[in-house]
């Protein structure tokens, strides 16, 4: 789309939307880290540290997959992955803080895990990646990519669960 068609679409000038956004790639971040924002701040995932892995992990799986299957979400990654071959430092910059907040958090949870003496990991935030690529992989490429349908919600929660186990049984001590 072209700068005239969303000032239309805003009803406003062309040169009060330049005046805020240089070009359409400022546009394009502005409107991708608002919308990480907002649905992050909606979510709440934040981790309650003195709660048991199986249940904190299992809540936060639930959140995770609630973001990553949004409709909005997924509209939105499918535009970054379009426009990657000609803006690539701004759709790896979004596509990084997307998950910095939940690689955070989950890094935090599992730190005060560690010191509680509850799990033994070495490197808690590539736990946290690790951890992660096992919920999202199974469901949101498939997705995104249009191979199959999302799964339901029964299997979701199975992968979650499967994804839980197979983490505990590496990490709990």
């Amino acid at each position: 789309t072209s700068m005239d068609d969303i000032s239309i679409k805003a009803n406003v000038s062309k040169k009060t939307l330049y005046s805020h956004f240089e070009n359409k790639e400022d546009l394009f971040n502005a409107v991708l880290n608002e919308y990480w924002s907002k649905t992050l701040s909606e979510l709440d995932i934040k981790i309650n540290t003195q709660e048991q892995p199986q249940s904190a992990l299992k809540a936060f799986s639930e959140k995770l997959t609630q973001f990553f299957l949004n409709k909005n979400t997924t509209s939105l990654f499918r535009v970054m992955i379009h426009e990657h071959s000609r803006l690539p430092e701004l759709t790896k910059d979004i596509s990084d803080k997307q998950q910095a907040p939940f690689v955070s958090e989950l890094s935090r949870y599992f730190n005060h895990q560690m010191k509680a003496g509850v799990l033994s990991i070495k490197d808690a935030t590539l736990a946290a990646s690790h951890f992660i690529g096992m919920i999202k992989e199974y469901d949101f490429w498939p997705t995104m990519l249009g191979s199959k349908g999302q799964l339901s919600e029964k299997k979701q929660d199975e992968n979650i669960d499967l994804a839980i186990d197979m983490f505990l049984r590496y990490y709990a001590v």
